[in-house]
């Protein structure tokens, strides 16, 4: 029994679409690692000012904040790309 052959306007179009998603994905994953970059700016900041116990303790908790939120971002931009990829891809073999 012959498998049936995808056209090549099939393959090409999912793997046009895997490009832009990997694209997409890349562009959340950046917007994540500004807020961590942003994170280690505040951390130099808080260090800067320590002798001012409120405004460094202040700076820490912000910069803790997004930290965590820049990681989030990352996680979530990568698990959705290798999500969304994996099912393009099986669509294309299939």
């Amino acid at each position: 029994q012959e498998k049936p052959r995808r056209s090549a306007a099939v393959v090409i179009s999912g793997v046009l679409l895997i490009i832009i998603t990997a694209l997409l994905a890349l562009a959340v994953m950046g917007v994540g690692v500004y807020f961590v970059a942003v994170m280690g700016n505040l951390l130099i900041v808080a260090f800067q000012s320590l002798h001012l116990l409120n405004d460094a303790l202040l700076l820490f908790a912000i910069a803790l904040i997004s930290g965590g939120i820049g990681l989030v971002i990352i996680w979530l931009g990568l698990w959705s790309a290798i999500r969304i990829i994996s099912k393009l891809a099986a669509k294309i073999r299939a």
